[in-house]
């Protein structure tokens, strides 16, 4: 996976850009699909299985957007770390002081 910025625009192999798709946001290559829409999904909770058979692409191309998002945003996590935070069982609550 590679990645270059050309001027202020990030390019990353599988995303693509065109005026006349999305208005020219990014997407997976092949498909009208932002990648902002595949993370945000990502980032509300759904696995990346779930996005991918939703949109009828790969898990491969649903990380790419992933992974494309959190360096287009600085985010300092990387897709993994969030996966496997989010894949943490989560503490059950307390049963109101039982």
């Amino acid at each position: 996976m590679s990645f270059k910025v050309v001027g202020n625009v990030l390019e990353m192999d599988g995303i693509v850009r065109d005026a006349e798709i999305c208005s020219g946001a990014p997407r997976v290559a092949g498909c009208s699909i932002p990648v902002g829409v595949l993370a945000g999904r990502f980032w509300a909770g759904e696995s990346v299985k779930e996005i991918s058979k939703d949109y009828a692409v790969t898990v491969s191309q649903v990380e790419t957007a992933i992974r494309f998002e959190l360096i287009r945003s600085g985010k300092r996590l990387s897709w993994k770390s969030q996966y496997a935070m989010r894949a943490a069982p989560k503490p059950e609550a307390d049963g109101g002081g039982k």
